[in-house]
């Protein structure tokens, strides 16, 4: 096996770990989340400065302003997003919803880039959205499920909306960088929330259960970033694409394991739809992009 492969692989079980130990700690909260939230992205950001500087000084500097701070914003959004979400939903399902963004990447890819978007696209899109409503049809009457969904959504827009950022404007950024802004905006976020909240959502000191889950999360964070940079650098963006889809499966063990999550008919039929019609959709462009080559 490829030792990029290897890498690409790490990386997804480094963000597979990352969304367990959230949910884990929020599943039982010794702190509220505004809390938990500032302290993962604080630790986070500790550990990334501590790497940019020893791979390289410069790693502060940006190449456009204006889109670096829209997509740190966007960014920001999504890591709130995605740690909230697992809250309310099973992870095997928040896994699978998200495995949705690279079909809305194409999507907005065709308008804002012009890519090429024909009907067999149209056609993975569609049964893309089919998956979803398979998931989601058996729980429309669980409120916190409908929350979830709800918040796991930002995730995708925002995830989807930064890619085609990068793409357009951002394309040769230095990713330590990247991620040390999208960290500090985070951090800053957290901070303002509990000094604006009531009492229920200021910062509490941590117990050592909540520090344990603090350090994994953010250790998670940082070696999920940095391995998923590294496998880009390595190998094909299309490759590293596939391999998101091992997310799924750790996703679906860890609930099972952790959560007494059930397997069931439902979540199958939405995963085999949703994965499917997005490696068509990746292979699809890879067809047209080699074509018009």
């Amino acid at each position: 096996m490829q030792y990029s492969i290897i890498i690409g692989l790490l990386s997804f079980f480094s963000f597979a770990i990352m969304d367990t130990t959230n949910k884990l700690f929020l599943t039982n909260p010794t702190l509220n989340f505004v809390s938990y939230f500032s302290y993962v992205k604080i630790s986070s950001l500790i550990l990334i400065c501590i790497l940019g500087f020893i791979i390289s000084k410069r790693f502060l500097y940006v190449i456009n302003i204006k889109w670096t701070i829209i997509k740190t914003v966007l960014l920001t959004i999504n890591t709130f997003a995605t740690t909230l979400s697992v809250k309310y939903l099973p992870l095997s399902t928040f896994a699978v919803f998200v495995s949705s963004i690279p079909i809305l990447t194409s999507v907005l890819s065709s308008i804002i880039l012009k890519d090429k978007f024909t009907k067999y696209h149209l056609l993975a899109l569609l049964t893309c959205f089919i998956g979803v409503i398979i998931i989601f049809s058996p729980n429309l009457n669980n409120d916190d499920y409908l929350l979830g969904m709800f918040i796991a959504s930002f995730t995708v827009i925002t995830a989807s909306t930064s890619a085609i950022i990068i793409r357009k404007y951002l394309v040769y950024e230095n990713a330590t960088g990247s991620s040390f802004y999208s960290l500090l905006l985070a951090s800053i976020l957290g901070i303002a929330l509990s000094l604006l909240g009531d009492n229920n959502n200021s910062l509490n000191v941590p117990d050592s259960y909540a520090l344990i889950c603090i350090f994994i999360s953010a250790l998670a964070t940082i070696i999920g970033k940095i391995l998923y940079m590294k496998a880009f650098q390595l190998t094909s963006p299309v490759k590293v694409a596939y391999l998101q889809y091992t997310h799924v499966l750790w996703s679906f063990l860890f609930g099972f394991l952790l959560f007494d999550e059930v397997f069931n008919i439902a979540i199958l039929i939405g995963y085999i739809l949703i994965t499917g019609s997005s490696i068509f959709m990746i292979k699809l462009n890879v067809y047209y992009r080699d074509n018009n080559s």
